[in-house]
């Protein structure tokens, strides 16, 4: 089982070897000594590095691993087992692996790859020598080689274990002569002094693989006890140390995931205390003892960006969540790209009444590429895609996916209990719904569009200020028979008045070969929070409420709206962007609206050009030379049409955006 069904996205390029590579265990074998920050470890190996590195060449050279080779490098008779590695349906290689003959004890694992198109590559895995590491699935991985296709040796690993061998502390680089460098990847290291918890601290719990505590953004944001210990634990070790570490794919090359969601609660909901829990991925039966844990220290809300294809595996979750249903789980839905009403993932496709599933949505609110949905099983479409998280190891980066949308929704949650810590969990999830809007959702998800987890539900936070429009008025041609009234919404308040007034007068010029008039109705400046200067669809979604415009009816008159923003955050970013019915009918509440950033060049030009757009009720764009409806604007593109002109006159009167001039 893994906790995300794909990985969720990452905006960074990774080898496409990498992918074909079945990852097993990574270092070198021989006896390990040497003090750490925990423990003083001692390890013995299969082989030494002479001759482990021996062995590697050797059956590299040869392209395969015979029992002679083995047993004499080793000294004692094995057994061996080959079978093929597959990538999408494609051998790419296989696998030898040699256990000893007398207690079936793991010794050896070689990999050769030969992808299509790739270089060949072998890698070499050595297991530690242990009277209790009897059998296949005991066996504790020591070191790993990777060999070139020239069967040099490209890179090495070793795995260090504490005292006992139970606990994996970190992984340790090895140079080509199996010397340790000196550069260690952490897997359990000590925890940091932690800052006191505040006793009115609102506490939620983040089950995932656990966190980098070790960061100062991460560390200060962590619950502890009276005493200042943390009041996380590792269900994975079964310790104090829920390090972000996922081995399940190789523990060599282990998968960071929780650092990233925890790093966008702690910011969505400043102030909250998280407890991070390592989720018990070889004994999901300790689910009981985890949700037990978070009930004795008051937890009413807990995030769980993980799951799995296989309703076994979360039996005992099933059974722990409904003995305590005033903890509310907010659950991903997981990334397939599939609906999982009919092709389920669990715990999503459960029927808990104290479960909230949720799933990652783009710019039109449908979900995000590769996003799982389903209109039973799902709850709400969140925008996740390309959002800002921390990587574990501190790094800005952005990120995509349900796993953030979990990440996002538990921070409203966090949210509210902070307003009130009294909210029971249906006061939590009916303050979400009221947060949400239906739109057009109800083919994917059962709830609707969750547009802006950071929204407040009384709006205290959004203040409008008016100026008066009349400094926007002009004297109209004697050829002016329509007008369009708008409604401009300073969000920036780097936004000029006096330079709006010129580009509205020199957009008008233009319009006159249509005998059409800007007038401005109204102009607003809101103050918000810094967020909300960006355009979204969920950010929309909100300001469309605090102006008191969320619907649009076709047919009626309708006031234009253009916001003035400070940039886009768009998945498709553009200087400037349109809505009007054609391209809204999913987010009717930016229906006949326009979006302006700071700073665009030839704002008459790129104003007159999208405000046809939504006057004609169409996003085509003319090849006729120096036409304003070209693709791209240009101060020498100021023509149209007569019959440009006829086409948006007759869809914005019908549309109510175009009135006759009075």
């Amino acid at each position: 089982m893994s906790p995300w069904y794909r990985p969720d996205r990452v905006s960074i390029k990774r080898s496409v070897l990498a992918a074909f590579i079945v990852v097993t265990a990574c270092a070198s074998l021989r006896a390990v000594a040497e003090n750490t920050a925990t423990d003083k470890v001692t390890q013995t190996s299969t082989l030494t590095p002479d001759k482990l590195a021996l062995l590697a060449n050797t059956v590299c050279l040869a392209g395969e691993a015979t029992t002679e080779q083995l047993a004499a490098a080793i000294g004692q008779s094995v057994n061996l087992l080959d079978e093929p590695i597959h990538f999408r349906q494609t051998e790419i290689g296989n696998t030898v692996t040699a256990t000893l003959k007398s207690t079936s004890a793991r010794l050896l694992e070689i990999q050769f790859l030969q992808p299509p198109g790739r270089p060949a590559q072998t890698n070499v895995t050595s297991y530690i020598t242990s009277p209790t590491s009897n059998s296949v699935s005991t066996a504790k991985p020591d070191t790993r080689l990777t060999l070139t296709s020239n069967c040099e040796i490209r890179s090495a690993h070793q795995l260090v274990y504490d005292i006992d061998q139970k606990t994996q502390l970190y992984v340790a680089a090895l140079d080509a002569n199996l010397q340790a460098t000196g550069e260690k990847q952490w897997l359990n290291p000590q925890l940091p002094e932690l800052p006191e918890t505040p006793s009115d601290a609102i506490k939620v719990g983040l089950i995932d693989s656990g966190v980098n505590y070790l960061l100062p953004e991460i560390k200060s944001g962590l619950s502890t006890d009276a005493q200042g210990n943390l009041n996380g634990f590792d269900f994975w070790d079964m310790d104090n140390r829920p390090y972000d570490a996922n081995p399940a794919r190789s523990p060599f090359f282990v998968q960071r995931h929780g650092t990233r969601t925890a790093s966008i609660v702690l910011r969505e909901a400043p102030g909250v205390k998280l407890v991070p829990y390592r989720y018990p991925r070889h004994s999901m039966a300790r689910m009981i003892d985890l949700i037990q844990h978070a009930n004795e220290l008051g937890i009413k809300v807990i995030g769980m960006p993980l799951g799995s294809n296989t309703y076994a595996d979360w039996t005992d979750f099933e059974s722990a969540a409904k003995e305590h249903p005033h903890i509310l789980f907010i659950v991903s839905a997981g990334n397939n790209g599939r609906d999982i009403d009919t092709a389920a993932v669990y715990p999503a496709a459960m029927d808990l009444k104290n479960m909230l599933v949720v799933t990652s949505a783009d710019d039109f609110v449908h979900p995000a590429e590769r996003t799982n949905y389903g209109r039973m099983s799902v709850d709400y479409l969140v925008p996740a895609e390309h959002i800002r998280a921390t990587d574990f190891n501190g790094d800005s980066i952005k990120v995509s996916g349900s796993s953030y949308a979990v990440a996002r929704v538990l921070a409203l949650a966090a949210r509210l209990l902070q307003q009130n810590p009294d909210r029971t969990i249906a006061d939590i999830q009916s303050a979400i719904r009221d947060l949400s809007v239906r739109a057009e959702t109800s083919r994917f998800v059962s709830i609707g569009y969750l547009g802006d987890p950071l929204a407040m539900n009384d709006q205290s936070n959004l203040h409008i200020t008016t100026d008066d429009p009349t400094q926007f008025t002009g004297k109209a041609d004697k050829r002016t028979k329509y007008s369009m009234p708008l409604r401009l919404i300073k969000l920036d308040t780097r936004w000029n008045n006096a330079a709006l007034k010129t580009a509205i007068a020199a957009a008008n010029r233009l319009y006159q070969q249509c005998d059409i008039k800007l007038e401005v109705e109204s102009i607003v400046s809101l103050t918000a929070p810094d967020y909300l200067q960006d355009l979204s669809s969920g950010h929309a979604l909100t300001l469309a409420r605090a102006t008191g415009m969320v619907n649009n009816t076709t047919g009626s008159e309708t006031v234009t709206r253009v916001f003035l923003a400070r940039n886009t955050v768009m998945l498709d970013q553009y200087d400037a962007n349109a809505f009007g019915l054609g391209n809204t009918r999913n987010r009717p509440w930016m229906t006949n609206s326009l979006w302006l950033t700071f700073g665009i060049t030839d704002t008459d030009i790129a104003l007159a050009h999208e405000l046809f757009h939504i006057m004609s009720n169409s996003g085509e764009h003319s090849t006729r030379q120096n036409n304003l409806m070209q693709n791209r604007t240009d101060p020498d593109n100021t023509m149209l049409t007569e019959d440009q002109c006829a086409g948006a006159i007759e869809n914005g009167i019908t549309n109510g955006i175009l009135r006759k001039y009075r």
